[in-house]
């Protein structure tokens, strides 16, 4: 029995270190939407006509000149761009982060779950080595 609970204890401390890598990741990608929600509302005070930079790829980027700050076209999946208004854009962006949210709320609760079985098998073995 204590052979067991040694075992899933190891396996929780694995499981840990997968959420918290897990809660990084999601924390990366709301602030990347955050930065890009506050991105959204300076290109509004863009002027039109304006030169601009965009991003080609990584690290490239190819001037252009600014003919709408009001719209954007948005890829919706499988290829399908839509136009979208900034604010609809943003709010895009908003139903993404609360996705976020939801999911780090869920893995903090499944976490405080393996936290509190660790604690309980941790009392276990230390009753049984008594």
């Amino acid at each position: 029995m204590n052979q067991e609970k040694l075992m899933e204890f190891q396996m929780m401390e694995q499981q840990l270190q997968q959420l918290n890598q897990n809660l990084q990741n999601l924390e990366a990608q709301r602030s990347d939407l955050m930065i890009n929600m506050d991105n959204l509302d300076k290109f509004k005070e863009i002027k039109v006509g304006n030169k601009i930079l965009f991003p080609v790829a990584n690290g490239i980027f190819a001037e252009a000149e600014l003919k709408n700050n009001s719209s954007f076209r948005v890829n919706v999946g499988n290829g399908v761009v839509v136009g979208k208004t900034v604010d609809e854009a943003k709010t895009l962006i908003e139903e993404q982060v609360s996705e976020i949210n939801k999911y780090l709320d869920e893995t903090v609760n499944y976490q405080q779950q393996i936290y509190q079985r660790m604690h309980e098998l941790e009392q276990d073995l230390k009753k049984e080595q008594e």
